[in-house]
């Protein structure tokens, strides 16, 4: 399985909770956040050549936004061992081959991925067996509930910036009845936060990879107010940005 790179079973299974967790959801599943270890110095830079996504705008560096990447992803390496999961300093996550295997075998879903070339300067090493793949999630959570406080300010005609009020109210992010019931997803206007289902938190265990944190959804980093988080098709193939827009012009 190469060329679809990714589960297309809708799967779920309930577990013990974490604190503070969402509502169970439609499909008997509750939520959590994925995301790097607190402690660790993330293990990956950005390689040469790597450019990242200049969104401009014929008023000048008023609405001037950088965010993602606009080239594919090359990494450098900077840590002795490469954990199961690795994380580069702008948050992608990428999978080691054993990991991405066992993803397709337990038929995980919401997800596909892109192959990273690397590199190191370090003599000692230890290196990744087979190839890395970068996480890129697929699945979707619908919009940030209106309770969260989340809602569009602007939407620039100039420029197509988006600025969204950021969350005041993490715990009403995660509306399960919009969740596709995909095992990873994203909720819009947030789409560098990787939610996932409990079916993941418990295969991530039972195989003990190591390399991510697990959190509950309601631990958001609350920011300076307002988020520019571009446009939905910068996510998403054109069709299925539109078709999830719902008619909204956030495309």
């Amino acid at each position: 399985m190469h060329n679809d790179e990714c589960a297309m079973l809708n799967r779920s299974k309930a577990g013990e909770p974490l604190e503070g967790q969402v509502p169970v959801g439609a499909q008997g599943t509750t939520f959590y956040r994925f995301e790097y270890p607190p402690q660790f110095s993330k293990a990956a830079l950005w390689d040469k050549g790597v450019e990242p996504h200049v969104s401009e705008c014929p008023l000048g560096m008023l609405h001037r936004g950088v965010g993602g990447r606009s080239t594919p992803l090359k990494i450098v390496i900077r840590t002795k061992r490469v954990d199961d999961i690795i994380w580069t300093v702008y948050s992608e996550c990428i999978l080691q081959n054993h990991v991405f295997e066992i993803f397709l075998k337990e038929g995980l879903t919401g997800f596909t991925v892109r192959p990273v070339p690397w590199r190191s300067d370090r003599k000692d090493l230890v290196p990744p067996v087979g190839p890395l793949r970068e996480l890129v999630v697929t699945g979707w959570g619908g919009f940030a509930r209106a309770d969260s406080g989340m809602r569009l300010k602007k939407n620039y005609p100039c420029c197509g910036r988006l600025i969204y009020r950021d969350v005041a109210k993490p715990s009403e992010v995660v509306d399960p009845e919009q969740w596709d019931g995909s095992d990873f997803f994203i909720v819009w206007p947030l789409p560098k936060l990787i939610f996932i289902s409990e079916r993941v938190k418990e295969v991530l265990a039972r195989h003990r990879l190591k390399g991510f944190e697990i959190q509950p959804p309601f631990k958001y980093p609350l920011g300076s107010g307002e988020i520019a988080p571009g446009r939905l098709s910068r996510y998403f193939p054109l069709d299925r940005a539109k078709e999830l827009a719902k008619g909204q012009d956030i495309v």
